[in-house]
Order: structure tokens, then C-alpha cells, then sequence
């Protein structure tokens, strides 16, 4: 799960269709195509359907069949029996499911806390980049809450440090790696 960040979602949806990876948006008709393909979404990879009416398993449920990212927005009314039977289909067919609404029993959720944009001046300028807080949890290796300051420019995610690295780890409390936050499509 994705939440409170269109522009975190678009970042992460761009690193998988820039590998090669088809895309689907349901339910997510605020999605502007100018920003995504802005940001890197190859949108020759991507469908867009915005409201998916009274069918909508059945449709998320097709996609999940023939893409590789389906992206479900909050309009996408699923019931939790839907819900389940949608999360089997995905593993078995090997796509990943990103809701931008709260989903029960999600692997990983990113949620942005804080949001901050640059690269505007007195009366001049151009939004640039957002450095945004970014809490993750989760199950699994997930579970282990860890927040990072990120930086969202031009499609990419980048820690917000000196290092550079997009391979955002936290530690326990013993100093030991718990995980990381790492682009993956």
C-alpha cells in the first residue's frame, strides 16, 4: 500500500514500466498522464481505468491476468472476500498489487508523513523535487517500523542523506540492519 504521496506512487510505478514492467491504474482518475510520464511511467506500458463500475473484481481480477503492476485507487469498491481472492490470484500469477487505500493483511505499506517541495523562487522557478518522510511497515521483514527522509525527483526515489544510496536501511536496536526500503519492478 502506497499512501498520501501520488508522486512517491508515480516514482515507484515508473521504476517498474522504465524496466519493462505493464502498469494498470484502477479506480485513480486524479492520475495526471503529463506527471507520469513526467516522472519516467512509459505510458505506451500503462492502462488507465478510471472508474471500474460495479465489476470492479472481476476487472482488477483480468488485469492482474495481463499486467505486471495493477495500482488500485480508492475507488475501487472490493469486499474483503474480493480482496483476499484478488491478493491469491496476484501471487499466483506473479503481479503486484498496490492499493493508495487501506488494505488489510498488506505486505508493505508506505505511508508519507511530511511533504515538502523545492526549486521555486521568489516569483520564478519550477517545482523540482518533493522531499518527503516515509514510514514503512508491514509483515514479514516490514514489521519492523523504520521512517526515512526520501527525495522524489524526476522519477527516481533517493535517501535524503550524504550517501546518496537508494537502499534505505534502518537498524534494531542493536545496530543490525532490519530491512530496507529498495526499488524493485
Amino acid at each position: 500500500m502506497v499512501a498520501g504521496s501520488t508522486s512517491l506512487l508515480l516514482a515507484l510505478v515508473s521504476e517498474a514500466s522504465r524496466a519493462g514492467s505493464w502498469v494498470a491504474m484502477v479506480g485513480l482518475d486524479g492520475v495526471g498522464l503529463l506527471a507520469a510520464e513526467e516522472v519516467g511511467v512509459v505510458l505506451t506500458r500503462l492502462a488507465l481505468v478510471p472508474d471500474p463500475g460495479a465489476q470492479a473484481a472481476v476487472v482488477v481480477a483480468a488485469l492482474i491476468d495481463g499486467m505486471d503492476v495493477v495500482v488500485l485507487g480508492p475507488r475501487v469498491g472490493l469486499t474483503g472476500a474480493d480482496r483476499r481472492r484478488l491478493m491469491a490470484r496476484a501471487r499466483e500469477r506473479g503481479s503486484v498489487l498496490v492499493s493508495t487505500a487501506p488494505w488489510a493483511g498488506a505486505s508493505l505499506v508506505l505511508t508519507v508523513e511530511r511533504q515538502q517541495w523545492s526549486g521555486l523562487g521568489a516569483g520564478d522557478g519550477r517545482l523540482r523535487a518533493q522531499q518527503v518522510t516515509v514510514r514503512r511497515n508491514g509483515r514479514g521483514r516490514a514489521a519492523v517500523p523504520l521512517r526515512r527522509e526520501v527525495v522524489l525527483r524526476g522519477g527516481s526515489v533517493r535517501a535524503a542523506t550524504a550517501t546518496g544510496s537508494n537502499d534505505l536501511r534502518g537498524s534494531g536496536s542493536g545496530g543490525e540492519p532490519t530491512g530496507a526500503l529498495r526499488l524493485v519492478g
